[in-house]
């Protein structure tokens, strides 16, 4: 998607296509398991009682 050997500047290439520059110039981590079960378990409660706040 991003040619960085392009004879376009990266940024313009970035904003040609609408994505944000850290998103190209940091790689993606993953997540561990435990903070994935914690994620999934604070969806499903806010699912449960959305009325309970933030």
């Amino acid at each position: 998607m991003i040619d960085r050997k392009h004879t376009l500047p990266l940024s313009q290439e970035i904003w040609l296509v609408g994505m944000a520059r850290s998103s190209v110039y940091y790689p993606a981590q993953a997540v561990n398991e435990v903070d994935q079960l914690l994620k999934r378990r604070v969806d499903e409660l806010h699912m449960e009682f959305p009325f309970a706040g933030a």
